[in-house]
C-alpha cells in the first residue's frame, strides 16, 4: 500500500526516453527506492521508470555521496564527486541531528 500511495509523487529519475545510460541515473534511482531499485525502459511508451525491488542483502544504504555518522562528509572529495554526478548543481550538507541524532550527510539538488 505504501508504494501505491508513493507512486503519484515519485520523482525517482522517471522520465521520457531511455534514461538507463545517463550518468548516475541508476544511483539516483537507488537513492530514491533503495539498493534493489532498477531503471526499466518501456520502448512502447518510450519511458523510463525507477522500479522498487527488494533491497540487496548487505547492499549499500546510501547513494550519491551521502553518509550516516557523526562526522561531516561534505568535504570529502569522493563524496562530493558522487553527489555532483547525481546532481551536477547539487551539494552535500551535514545535519548532526538527522537519523535520530546519529548525523547524516546528504546530497541536496538545487
Amino acid at each position: 500500500r505504501f508504494l501505491v500511495e508513493l507512486e503519484p509523487s515519485r520523482r525517482c529519475d522517471d522520465g521520457p526516453g531511455d534514461l538507463r545510460g545517463e550518468s548516475c541515473a541508476a544511483e539516483r534511482c537507488k537513492r530514491c527506492l533503495g539498493s534493489g531499485a532498477e531503471l526499466s525502459y518501456d520502448a512502447k511508451s518510450d519511458y523510463t521508470n525507477c522500479e522498487y525491488h527488494v533491497p540487496i542483502r548487505n547492499g549499500p544504504s546510501t547513494f550519491c555521496g551521502e553518509a550516516f555518522g557523526p562526522s561531516d562528509k561534505s568535504g570529502v572529495p569522493a563524496n562530493i564527486a558522487a553527489c555532483k554526478c547525481c546532481y551536477p548543481s547539487g551539494h552535500l550538507t551535514f545535519d548532526a541531528s538527522s537519523a535520530d541524532g546519529i548525523g547524516y550527510t546528504y546530497c541536496k539538488s538545487n
